[in-house]
């Protein structure tokens, strides 16, 4: 049941919106929770996970989990507080 939802129900809802248009939300979204207050303090509390196994550090700049934005998604650096 889920395996169908994921392969023919949602790519087909997906490819039907403009990419612009969900990029914008996306973005825009991250921009809005990195301006609340408290909001990024608890987001990281909750789904925030800090061992030596998460640690990297690539060209001289550490960071304690391997995720990050894309330079070509977040071109306009709106993302960087969201990080």
């Amino acid at each position: 049941m889920m395996h169908m939802i994921y392969t023919r129900i949602i790519p087909p809802l997906l490819f039907k919106i403009n990419p612009k248009l969900i990029h914008g939300i996306v973005a825009g979204g991250g921009e809005l929770v990195a301006r609340i207050p408290g909001v990024l303090f608890i987001l990281c509390k909750f789904f925030g996970v800090e061992t030596d196994r998460t640690k990297i550090s690539a060209f001289g700049v550490g960071s304690t989990h391997p995720l990050g934005l894309s330079a070509g998604f977040d071109k306009d650096a709106r993302g960087v507080d969201v990080q």
